[in-house]
């Protein structure tokens, strides 16, 4: 990632609004190892073909799956030889395809796949990407959308999802939400690859850009109105001082809330299935 990403370890990401998550002493090691992850194959049972590949001792069928990558996010195709190579290592094969992102959503919600690498935008607080791995975010059929593209259940998770939904204390609150982020790493619905570094850049031709939220937010993810309230250039008139060539206060209002409307709705959408902040 050249220093532009982080490794994953949580679908909530370190910057969310309920702190930096990190595996206990009661948690597995999930690092990566090779030779560990032989290993515990060997364990299993699944022993290695003569063309390299495990069995399945109880169907014995070669453990071979069908792996997509998204055509429209370099990063999704770069991952792919690694992911291979990685999983050859193991004896385990893997039918890489790449598609559109149309076709490989349809493919996931049709459930007709093993394995696929995409990601997704979280929002500062956690609530949304939680959401996305309750029980009823599971598509019942492939002609009806719905936000979990692993088609994860667990009672227990949903129990405390609905507990971080309504309870007052802030400390509490994120304890449920830590909670839920371990259940996640020990039951791995995705295997998370790594967190994007934020990068935002804007003219410095204008000042008064306000993160959000404060003070390690994001600037132009447009999660509120308040940098944008805040704009105005950054020599002459400032805003609200009026004059002959500025705006006024109730024209900004009104561009702000178009800027904030049509800017939301389309990250909202991105968020949902374009590649962002978390690969998994």
């Amino acid at each position: 990632m050249l220093g532009y990403g982080t490794p994953g370890i949580s679908p909530v990401q370190p910057g969310a609004t309920t702190g930096d998550w990190q595996p206990g002493p009661d948690d597995p090691d999930l690092s990566f190892n090779i030779d560990a992850a032989n290993q515990m194959l060997d364990d299993a049972g699944y022993t290695v073909g003569s063309d390299g590949v495990r069995v399945d001792p109880k169907s014995g069928k070669p453990l071979e799956f069908r792996f997509f990558s998204r055509a429209s996010d370099q990063s999704s195709i770069d991952i792919v030889p690694y992911v291979k190579g990685w999983m050859e290592q193991i004896g385990i094969k893997l039918d890489a395809q790449t598609l559109n992102s149309t076709k490989l959503s349809n493919v996931i919600l049709a459930g007709e796949y093993d394995l696929f690498v995409w990601g997704w935008y979280p929002n500062p607080d956690p609530n949304y990407i939680l959401d996305i791995f309750t029980c009823s975010e599971r598509p019942p059929d492939a002609d009806t959308y719905r936000n979990s593209d692993s088609y994860y259940c667990n009672p227990d998770y949903d129990a405390l999802n609905a507990q971080q939904a309504s309870v007052t204390d802030p400390a509490e609150r994120v304890d449920i939400v830590h909670q839920m982020q371990a259940i996640l790493y020990r039951d791995q619905p995705y295997i998370m690859l790594w967190n994007d570094a934020v990068l935002e850049a804007y003219s410095s031709d204008w000042t008064g850009f306000l993160p959000q939220p404060d003070p390690n937010g994001d600037v132009l993810a447009t999660y509120g109105p308040l940098a944008f309230i805040n704009l105005r250039p950054a020599t002459g008139t400032t805003a609200g001082e009026g004059g002959s060539g500025g705006i006024s206060a109730g024209v900004w209002i009104g561009i702000i809330a178009v800027i904030v409307i049509v800017v939301g709705g389309v990250l909202f959408a991105r968020r949902r299935r374009e590649a962002g902040e978390d690969e998994a």
